[in-house]
């Protein structure tokens, strides 16, 4: 099937899985407010999701800026989806634990994440914990997750595409380039980088711009919150709300603009990033998924794009 039939596909599954269990109000947690394309496109598809739904959301907050709000019990608790469930970003796990213990009449669901644990003991406890709430729904972003996660938690365990699928084709429009060049590699340089070293012959290799150019105005504004909120105690309550919103309004669009701006350009778009991989779809793109480190990639395309016309694997 192409590109577009395919996303319909994956976003219907979405719509009729979750629309039943949100209720009519929400707060949105762990958003990210840090430089990640590929996590804020996850953000993106979380809120045209419930725009689309008219689902209101009441606040949200990345791990530094969240606070106790009194919510009342018709409102559903939403965990932000992506790969950070685990022990290489153990503060997001952090943050999803101290949702459990402060809204225990409340229901939660964690959009689609990959899990990821080194330390099974780790696992075990985190996860004994979700247990203990009486109603969460933990989202698996790939059937190898869902398999993992669903002794644990029984019929709260759900597997779902990752949710940037549901970003309208509008939005993403308003920043789309011509196609003018033939192939681009988005070759990770973090810890989930597979260390390949087979990209050749593209037109060319990089990462996120994000991640390659140190002085975006972005990345300037993400660097002095972050130090502010390590270093500075006293101006934490000061800047929260006024970064919360700059975060929404602003960095939000900054990171996406940026994003289709890289990919647009390209015919062919081969990505060692799941959300490079992700976006290029939504923008028709031939698209090469490459493995990461730990087989997130590998286990998101036979979950959900072996149908895909224009999606391939690039065999190890």
């Amino acid at each position: 099937m192409d590109n577009k039939e395919g996303i319909q596909q994956l976003k219907r599954r979405i719509t009729d899985t979750l629309l039943p269990l949100i209720g009519k109000k929400c707060v949105l947690y762990d958003t990210p407010f840090y430089k990640n394309i590929g996590d804020v496109l996850i953000w993106q598809g979380e809120l045209s999701f419930l725009e689309d739904n008219n689902i209101e959301i009441l606040d949200y907050a990345d791990y530094h800026t969240y606070r106790k709000k009194e919510l009342s019990e018709d409102v559903t608790i939403l965990f932000q989806g992506g790969g950070n469930i685990g022990d290489l970003y153990h503060e997001h796990t952090d943050l999803l634990l101290q949702l459990v213990e402060d809204y225990p009449n409340n229901r939660i669901i964690v959009f689609s994440q990959t899990v990821y644990y080194k330390d099974q003991d780790l696992f075990n406890s985190d996860f004994a914990r979700l247990a203990s709430h009486k109603d969460l729904y933990f989202c698996a972003r790939d059937n190898s997750v869902y398999n993992i996660i669903k002794p644990k938690l029984d019929t709260k365990a759900l597997v779902l595409p990752d949710m940037a699928f549901c970003i309208n084709e509008n939005y993403l429009n308003q920043w789309r380039k011509e196609t003018s060049k033939q192939s681009l590699y988005i070759r990770r340089n973090d810890v989930e980088s597979a260390g390949l070293s087979y990209a050749t012959n593209y037109t060319k290799i990089t990462d996120w711009p994000c991640f390659e150019t140190k002085f975006m105005w972005t990345n300037v504004g993400n660097t002095l919150y972050d130090r502010c909120y390590k270093y500075i105690p006293f101006l934490r309550d000061l800047i929260r709300n006024p970064w919360k919103q700059y975060a929404y309004n602003t960095f939000r669009n900054l990171m996406i603009k940026d994003g289709v701006e890289f990919i647009s350009p390209y015919k062919e778009v081969t990505s060692e990033r799941l959300h490079g991989c992700i976006l290029s779809i939504l923008l028709g793109k031939i698209v090469t998924v490459v493995n990461n480190s730990y087989g997130k990639n590998l286990n998101f395309y036979n979950s959900w794009l072996v149908d895909f016309d224009d999606v391939k694997l690039m065999n190890s």
